[in-house]
């Protein structure tokens, strides 16, 4: 892989509370806890925020201290020489209004990438992630909006990474179905092509029953086999994707389902560039999936991801096998994640 890593949320939270109260209904990520990912061997981070907070009318400047915020931690993470994922985390959506339609046109989702092209194009450890899972509305509405926003950012000079999802919650596993508004696979291509430069595919992939990511059972096993689409329409077109959540709660059946799928990408690494789990912030507390560490102390996730870690400088980790006992069919999904401590890779 060339990227793995992690998503850092706590800046689209208090979502509809706009702009809302800082440190309140909202907070941005610990560039500490980043610090202490970061020695693990993580290397690109994924940063949600509200573009409502960011933009408070289309078409308008940035907010100057919300973008200040932001760029405190988008600038500390690229300092160190890992990746930054920009993540306007809003599902096509500006104040419940869709990109495309009347109430958020094209021109003003390309205006908000225009300005922050702008803000990033000298830095290339900068990644532009277009918006998080798109949702329910026809598919050539998204990629027509995505490939005004991909112009806009190209007719600035900036030539950063940038990363186009798909409609229906762009997950993986329903990359070519019709059901939706048109299949990804097919209407996706009517709008870019491998001449497009720096244009890398973004899906999501959770394991649990609807694919969703707020269950804590694994029950899509063998999880490989839900990136097969994907990966095998991105071969086919010369393409390159992503994976920008993928997530798991701590018990057996999740830890080998993680396993199997990120062996998968990485025996696809050729198409496949990394991946970042979902997720890591200082307010998730006791939220099963993340992997937020409290000092040097991570969940038992971590001990999963870390033989996987372009960073790292161990291939094993021995620190955690006696905590995967922490798993029955009767926890809920506010169950404390299993904490274990690792060393620093850091040199």
């Amino acid at each position: 892989f060339i990227k793995t890593g992690v998503n850092e949320s706590g800046a689209e939270f208090g979502a509809g509370k706009y702009p809302g109260t800082y440190n309140k209904d909202y907070i941005y990520p610990d560039v500490k806890a980043i610090q202490t990912t970061m020695n693990q061997g993580m290397n690109i981070f994924r940063v949600g925020f509200s573009w409502e907070r960011m933009q408070r009318r289309l078409n308008a400047d940035f907010d100057a201290t919300e973008f200040k915020r932001l760029d405190n931690v988008i600038s500390y993470i690229t300092k160190q020489g890992a990746v930054a994922i920009l993540n306007p985390h809003n599902f096509a959506r500006y104040n419940n209004g869709i990109v495309g339609s009347r109430q958020v046109p094209n021109s003003a989702f390309s205006d908000f990438w225009k300005r922050m092209a702008q803000k990033y194009k000298n830095n290339g450890k900068v990644w532009f992630g277009l918006v998080n899972e798109p949702h329910d509305m026809p598919t050539k509405q998204w990629f027509a909006a995505a490939r005004d926003a991909v112009n806009a950012i190209r007719a600035v000079g900036a030539s950063n990474t940038i990363l186009v999802p798909g409609n229906a919650y762009t997950g993986a596993w329903c990359w070519n179905d019709k059901s939706y508004g048109g299949a990804n696979a097919e209407v996706a291509l009517q709008y870019f092509s491998s001449r497009d430069k720096g244009v890398i595919f973004e899906v999501h992939q959770y394991f649990d029953s609807d694919y969703s990511g707020t269950h804590e059972q694994c029950v899509q096993r063998p999880c490989n086999k839900l990136f097969v689409n994907f990966v095998e329409w991105l071969k086919r077109n010369q393409l390159k994707g992503f994976v920008g959540e993928l997530g798991a709660a701590v018990n057996r059946n999740c830890k080998a389902c993680v396993e199997e799928a990120i062996s998968y990408l990485e025996q696809n690494s050729n198409y496949v560039v990394g991946w970042a789990w979902w997720a890591a912030g200082p307010w998730w507390g006791n939220y099963m999936y993340s992997l937020e560490p409290k000092g040097n102390t991570f969940p038992e996730q971590m001990s999963w991801l870390k033989p996987h870690l372009v960073g790292s400088s161990t291939s094993t980790s021995t620190s955690t096998s006696t905590t995967s006992t922490t798993t029955t069919t009767t926890s809920t999904t506010t169950k404390p994640s299993s904490y274990t401590t690792l060393t620093s890779t850091k040199n």
